[in-house]
């Protein structure tokens, strides 16, 4: 019986060891905003200074902690009176950039960017 109790309480331990996600983070939200910032990775707003970045939009920056990567995602939001959008009162643009950095190395996984456009109507 001690054995079966041993054996059981070893497999439950064992078990809940090895779900847990061994993740050495050497990064933080502020160097990894820099390391954007190095790369070129971030999408402006509007013409300014490049080290100031923009108050009403700044970039989001996240953890995941289980797959152990930062999320940056910055967003660009410009007009056009182009193509279709002539038609209406023009059209936003919005312009957003996904950069996925691994957390151990430091190094950039992906980018993904993507471009939508909302007519506007008034």
């Amino acid at each position: 019986m001690k054995t079966f109790f041993l054996l059981f309480f070893w497999s439950i331990f064992g078990m809940t060891m090895a779900k847990t996600p061994t993740c050495k983070n050497i990064l933080d939200s502020n160097a990894v905003l820099k390391l954007v910032k190095q790369k070129g990775l971030l999408l402006k707003t509007y013409d300014s200074p490049e080290d100031q970045l923009d108050i009403n939009h700044p970039p989001k920056i996240t953890f995941d902690a289980i797959k152990c990567q930062w999320m940056v995602v910055s967003a660009k939001y410009t007009t056009t009176k182009k193509g279709k959008c002539k038609y209406t009162n023009g059209c936003t643009i919005a312009t957003e950039l996904l950069v996925t950095i691994d957390a151990k190395t430091a190094k950039i996984l992906s980018k993904k960017k993507t471009q939508k456009t909302y007519p506007n109507y008034e």
